[in-house]
């Protein structure tokens, strides 16, 4: 066991100062601060531990490795996880990502370790296969990767848990056994006692089948990850709370990229394959305008753009009573604002001039049957919204600007003739970016 370790840090040259370790105090996670103890100083060591309190013998635990890392002179981080009402893995699963990153920065380490090993791997690979996922997914845990200046690390990977369990017993190695992965209550549970055990079981060369299937898998994970990510650093683009980027340029992709891509911008909210193809399905169809609500984000088209953004808790008004020289915030991506008249200012659909005597001024969303005159005649303001195209996420803003019941702008789309009229304009009213984004109204 002590040579696999040693091949782990040969093959990925490492030479670490400090690394993190997680430690549950169950078997796995026990040999490996054991292995790791035996090939690093203890000051480059640190355990996490997280208290999930789902047991009482949890409290029995963290007063375990507590101990167990006074008597070894090993630095040890405590933390305690509430459960929500929600999925209980995915939320001890996220919980645990930012103990471990906290914990990382704040003893400025590069490496984590975790002691998943091959029967882990054949597990998530099962579970992959039955909810439908990337290709990276379904090619099950990953040896080595980084992530966010992090290198995170599996030593364990291809090892089995019988060899696990052989080697502390015979190294007399105190752990402690999770009763409830004797249950059914988690699908991996269930998958571990019905599928991988009576598979090893049966079929006695299964583990070393499973690992060339690994391989081949990895590496065409990989060449599409790579075509993924240059497609996305070309066309995708950072913008206030999320990324968007051109529907033509999608389109043209190969459906099994498309998917890749989708499902790497759509990490954090861990869909389905049949969620991510609704959204293609989105996307391919003709009608210019869509929203989807995802866990934490939605999916926007808007004629040629689509976007991922996380969702806004902020209220959007329905109307605002501009009265005075200052900004009026509309969401936390766009803003009005009224300030005094500059000689050299443009006069357009997104700055009007104004007369300040004549305030206050309503900035509205739009209603139906909503009209703007123009010289020429009287238009609707949605027919308005389809020539210039603007998408349906800005529709929905109150850009309406509204005098005495007339519209006297659509700001950003259109000017009404009444403001050609107007006498000593001092004042602009302006429709700009809250941030210097790469968003457009159209």
């Amino acid at each position: 066991m002590k040579q696999i370790l040693k091949t782990f840090f040969e093959k990925y040259d490492l030479h670490p100062n400090c690394v993190v370790v997680g430690v549950s105090t169950g078997v796995d996670s026990m040999v490996l601060l054991t292995l790791l103890q035996e090939i690093l100083p203890s000051n480059a060591i640190v355990v996490g531990h997280i208290n999930h309190g789902k047991r009482e013998a949890s409290v029995m635990e963290e007063a375990f490795i507590r101990r167990y890392c006074e008597e070894g002179h090993l630095r040890c981080y405590v933390d305690y996880f509430q459960e929500n009402e929600g999925n209980f893995q995915e939320e001890a699963r996220l919980f645990r990502l930012q103990f471990f990153k906290r914990i990382m920065h704040e003893v400025k380490a590069s490496h984590l370790f975790l002691a998943h090993h091959l029967n882990d791997d054949m597990e998530t690979v099962f579970m992959q296969m039955m909810r439908g996922g990337s290709l990276a997914r379904l090619a099950g845990i990953q040896e080595y990767y980084l992530e966010d200046g992090i290198a995170l690390c599996r030593p364990l990977l291809e090892t089995p848990k019988q060899l696990i369990l052989e080697y502390a017993t015979q190294e007399k190695i105190v752990y402690y056994e999770d009763a409830s992965n004797a249950t059914d209550d988690y699908t991996r549970n269930w998958v571990r006692h019905h599928i991988v055990g009576k598979i090893e079981k049966e079929f006695p060369d299964f583990r070393t089948s499973f690992l060339e299937y690994k391989t081949n898998l990895s590496e065409t994970a990989d060449l599409i990850r790579q075509a993924r990510d240059c497609y996305i650093q070309e066309f995708v683009h950072s913008i206030n709370r999320g990324n968007e980027w051109s529907r033509s340029s999608f389109l043209v992709l190969p459906p099994l990229l498309q998917r890749e891509v989708l499902f790497e911008l759509t990490k954090k909210n861990r869909l389905s394959r049949a969620f991510i193809d609704e959204i293609r399905h989105l996307i391919e169809n003709n009608k210019p305008n869509h929203t989807l609500a995802m866990k934490d984000s939605w999916f926007e088209k808007e004629y040629d753009v689509i976007r991922i953004v996380e969702q806004s808790t902020q209220q959007v008004p329905k109307s605002i009573l501009l009265e005075e020289l200052k900004d009026y915030p509309i969401d936390d991506q766009w803003t009005i604002s009224l300030t005094k008249k500059r000689c050299n200012c443009e006069c357009n659909s997104s700055i009007i001039w104004y007369n300040s005597s004549m305030l206050p001024l309503v900035a509205r969303c739009r209603q139906d049957g909503d009209e703007i005159e123009f010289d020429y005649g009287t238009k609707k303001v949605k027919k308005c919204f389809i020539d210039q195209k603007v998408g349906k996420s800005f529709r929905d803003l109150p850009i309406l600007l509204e005098k005495d019941d007339i519209i006297l702008a659509i700001l950003g789309v259109a000017r009404s003739k009444h403001l050609s009229s107007l006498k000593d304009c001092d004042i602009t009213v302006e429709l700009k970016e809250t941030k210097n984004e790469s968003k457009s109204l159209h």
